[in-house]
């Protein structure tokens, strides 16, 4: 008995070395590229029972090295490797039972063999048990188990481990946040040239996390990703170059690296990419290329590709406008984190464009929207708050909301925020806050908040009264669209107050008012032909003029038809038709009507 077990452990023995030496060899012709050879000689390790052998042979099936993926040939073949206590192969046998490659994705088993990898002190075997205790991925979700596995990995020599070690740290998941420990472990992860590692790295830097903000070195730690051909690292990079920070601007580098991105599978590289070809930067603008990057990045879950390619629908850009498929495109963002999405998709619900409007969904999507830090969906959740549509009327709330929308960034959000000064709604009276916010809106290039800050100026509120300030802050108004600051603006020129007095110009603004909808506009463009003030006079002009005005419940316009009626220019006098238009124009606030109306009661009228 004791003879046959010598011999067997000297067959052993042997046919061990004999594997090795066959291992060695495969490797050998590995590196002269002689991959046919190098797969008959780790076959006929495998065929020892050597594991390792098995695994090598695996990966060219699993990789396609010189012949044709075979993912269930890989399978048997890292199982095998696994089944001889070859940790490298459970690892594997991990990932395909995770993603479903030769065999059906089961999580629970791929849970099993990266734990049966990591207690053979595999150190990526542990880092990937980490990432399904993260996600709750074929096992309950624990963090403190994660940063258990991912330590380990990190400990092991794995980069990838310390890197989402580092952003366990860095979001304080699992543990206290931690942005100096972050910091050091994107360091160690990219000094061993883990790409995404390097990207984090950069990153701190960028935001002055756990350490000094610089550019300058964010810029060279996305470099080093990029290079290692980190899709995220070229996407961020390519940021960089579009914004001016670290480098000197350049928007055709920016799109060479998101291209650079979108290629290496970055879905997000893609998104911003389609969005240079949307908006010309640093190529030529063209729609349809957009489009079609925006639809891959949505296919490959990158939540800003499908809140943009959401927009392309709902503005008809580059397509007929068609607001079911913006809804779908929206939806699908907002679910996979575009806040943006989530907004944009507030806004159809509230409108009711494309679904049935449902104020209490809207409110409810501009909530996650602000959660999230989305300005525009603060802002939109705080006029939701003043108006009481799909909630209680809550004017608290609307400060607060639009005062994080402002704090974001939202124009609008700082100039609904001055209204509510301005006018005490929810807050004493301040006309000096509300100056300073109508001034932060319009340095924002916001139309309607220049029109606030023009009209502070006019009537001396929370400022010295300054006409040539109120004219440059309505002609910044106009310019940017805004028909009230025309308005406005033709006034001045009207009256000669800081500006020149031109009643051509005058006239000319407020039909340009007019024609974009200002009913104010309207009622002031029919009193320049019923004077003759810069353009021919014409009384029946005027009448149309005023009755359109007065039909959209502007007081001015009804005030006139009355005063036309009183003194029958244009249609025969009726003192009765007069008093009712004066009524009508008194019950919409215009305080002329009131003292007209009543001067002809009193005459019997």
């Amino acid at each position: 008995m004791k003879m046959f077990m010598m011999k067997l452990a000297v067959i052993l023995l042997l046919s061990t070395n004999l594997s090795a030496d066959e291992i060695e060899d495969g490797l050998s012709a590995e590196k002269r590229g002689d991959f046919a050879t190098a797969m008959l000689l780790f076959e006929k390790a495998c065929n020892q029972g050597d594991a390792v052998g098995c695994f090598n042979l695996a990966l060219y099936y699993d990789e396609g090295k010189s012949i044709e993926v075979d993912d269930v040939k890989a399978f048997e073949l890292f199982a095998r490797a696994c089944e001889g206590n070859y940790s490298r192969g459970c690892s594997a046998l991990g990932v395909m039972y995770q993603y479903g490659e030769g065999v059906a994705i089961n999580l629970e088993k791929a849970v099993e063999f990266y734990d049966m990898a990591c207690k053979d002190e595999y150190a990526k075997g542990c880092t990937n048990a980490g990432t399904m205790r993260e996600y709750g991925n074929g096992t309950p979700k624990d963090l403190v188990k994660a940063v258990k596995f991912y330590t380990q990995g990190c400990n092991g020599g794995d980069a990838r481990g310390c890197s989402y070690l580092g952003e366990m740290y860095l979001g304080g998941s699992g543990f206290t946040k931690d942005d100096f420990k972050a910091l050091a472990l994107f360091r160690q992860a990219c000094e061993a040239e883990y790409a995404n590692g390097c990207t984090n790295l950069g990153w701190m830097y960028e935001a002055g996390r756990g350490v000094d903000k610089s550019d300058v070195f964010a810029v060279n730690f996305y470099q080093k990703a990029c290079s290692n051909d980190s899709g995220r690292g070229c996407d961020y990079l390519g940021t960089m170059y579009n914004e001016g920070k670290g480098v000197e601007q350049n928007s055709v580098k920016a799109v060479e690296l998101f291209a650079k991105a979108c290629e290496k599978g970055y879905a997000t590289g893609c998104s911003d990419l389609g969005w240079m070809y949307e908006s010309g930067e640093g190529v030529k603008a063209d729609f349809s290329k957009a489009i079609s990057l925006y639809k891959k990045a949505c296919e490959q879950e990158s939540a800003s590709g499908c809140a943009n390619l959401g927009y392309m629908y709902e503005a008809g850009i580059g397509v007929v406008s068609n607001m079911s498929e913006a809804l779908t495109w929206y939806e699908k963002g907002c679910t996979l984190g575009s806040k943006r999405g989530c907004n944009n998709l507030g806004v159809l619900y509230e409108k009711g464009m494309g679904v049935k409007k449902d104020l209490v969904k809207a409110v409810s999507l501009y909530a996650n929207a602000c959660e999230g830090d989305n300005a525009s969906g603060c802002t939109n959740l705080g006029m939701m708050y003043e108006d009481g549509d799909g909630v209680e009327v809550d004017l608290k709330q609307a400060l607060s909301m639009y005062q994080k929308g402002c704090d974001l960034g939202s124009a609008s959000g700082c100039s609904n925020l001055g209204t509510m000064y301005e006018y005490a709604k929810g807050v004493k009276e301040d006309f000096h806050k509300a100056k300073e916010l109508y001034q932060k809106a319009c340095d924002q290039e916001h139309p309607r908040g220049c029109t606030q800050l023009g009209w502070l100026y006019e009537n001396g509120q929370g400022v010295s009264k300054d006409f040539a300030k109120a004219a440059h802050s309505y002609q910044k108004a106009c310019d940017g669209g805004n028909a009230l600051g025309c308005n406005n603006l033709a006034v001045l020129f009207e009256m000669g107050e800081g500006v020149p007095k031109d009643i051509k110009k005058a006239a000319e603004l407020y039909i340009q008012a007019c024609s974009e909808g200002e009913t104010l506009a309207c009622a002031n463009e029919g009193l320049i032909y019923a004077k003759g003030a810069g353009v021919p006079k014409d009384l029946f002009r005027a009448m149309k003029l005023f009755k359109s005005a007065c039909n959209e419940n502007e007081g001015a316009g009804c005030h006139h038809v009355g005063m036309l009626y009183e003194k029958g220019l244009a249609v025969k006098r009726d003192y009765t038709q007069a008093r009712l238009y004066y009524e009508i124009a008194c019950d919409l606030e215009y305080a002329k009507g009131c003292s007209e109306a009543d001067v002809l009661r009193k005459e019997g009228y």
